[in-house]
Protein backbone atom coordinates (compact mmCIF):
# COMPACT_ATOMS: atom_id res chain seq x y z
CA UNK A 1 0.00 0.00 0.00
CA UNK A 2 2.72 2.43 0.39
CA UNK A 3 3.88 2.44 -2.98
CA UNK A 4 0.51 3.96 -3.68
CA UNK A 5 0.67 6.60 -1.66
CA UNK A 6 3.26 9.42 -0.47
CA UNK A 7 4.24 12.97 1.02
CA UNK A 8 5.55 15.76 -0.09
CA UNK A 9 5.92 19.19 1.48
CA UNK A 10 2.97 18.48 3.96
CA UNK A 11 1.09 17.60 1.42
CA UNK A 12 -0.61 14.03 0.75
CA UNK A 13 -1.06 12.24 -2.52
CA UNK A 14 -2.34 8.82 -3.42
CA UNK A 15 -2.38 7.29 -7.23
CA UNK A 16 -5.38 6.61 -8.87
CA UNK A 17 -5.98 5.30 -12.22
CA UNK A 18 -6.57 7.72 -15.16
CA UNK A 19 -10.02 6.79 -16.59
CA UNK A 20 -8.75 7.91 -20.31
CA UNK A 21 -4.82 6.07 -20.27
CA UNK A 22 -5.02 3.57 -17.65
CA UNK A 23 -2.19 5.01 -16.42
CA UNK A 24 -1.45 5.96 -12.87
CA UNK A 25 -1.45 9.32 -11.39
CA UNK A 26 -0.79 10.67 -8.59
CA UNK A 27 -3.80 12.84 -7.65
CA UNK A 28 -3.50 15.14 -3.66
CA UNK A 29 -5.78 14.65 -1.15
CA UNK A 30 -6.70 16.84 1.98
CA UNK A 31 -7.19 15.26 5.42
CA UNK A 32 -9.15 16.33 7.80
CA UNK A 33 -8.66 15.35 11.67
CA UNK A 34 -12.69 15.08 12.18
CA UNK A 35 -16.06 14.03 10.98
CA UNK A 36 -17.49 16.03 13.44
CA UNK A 37 -18.78 20.19 13.27
CA UNK A 38 -16.68 22.83 14.04
CA UNK A 39 -18.42 24.57 17.01
CA UNK A 40 -18.58 28.02 18.26
CA UNK A 41 -18.42 28.07 21.90
CA UNK A 42 -19.63 30.76 23.96
CA UNK A 43 -16.98 32.30 26.87
CA UNK A 44 -18.87 29.94 29.32
CA UNK A 45 -18.62 26.66 27.56
CA UNK A 46 -16.03 24.44 27.34
CA UNK A 47 -15.94 20.71 26.06
CA UNK A 48 -15.45 17.83 28.39
CA UNK A 49 -15.12 15.09 26.42
CA UNK A 50 -13.45 15.82 22.42
CA UNK A 51 -15.05 13.52 19.83
CA UNK A 52 -12.12 10.95 18.58
CA UNK A 53 -12.30 8.88 15.53
CA UNK A 54 -12.08 5.52 17.38
CA UNK A 55 -15.64 4.63 16.69
CA UNK A 56 -16.43 0.88 17.56
CA UNK A 57 -19.26 -1.36 17.54
CA UNK A 58 -19.85 -5.08 18.96
CA UNK A 59 -22.01 -7.82 17.80
CA UNK A 60 -22.73 -10.19 20.35
CA UNK A 61 -25.06 -13.08 19.76
CA UNK A 62 -26.44 -15.04 22.63
CA UNK A 63 -25.38 -19.24 22.55
CA UNK A 64 -28.76 -20.21 22.00
CA UNK A 65 -31.93 -19.52 19.84
CA UNK A 66 -35.60 -19.52 21.33
CA UNK A 67 -38.77 -19.54 19.59
CA UNK A 68 -40.25 -15.95 19.17
CA UNK A 69 -42.36 -14.64 21.41
CA UNK A 70 -44.74 -12.83 18.63
CA UNK A 71 -44.75 -15.53 16.59
CA UNK A 72 -43.62 -14.00 13.33
CA UNK A 73 -41.43 -17.34 12.38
Amino acid sequence: MDKYRKTENGKFYLQQTNQESGELEWKEITLVDSTEPKVKLEPNERILNKPTQNYYFEVCYPDYVTDSEYGDN
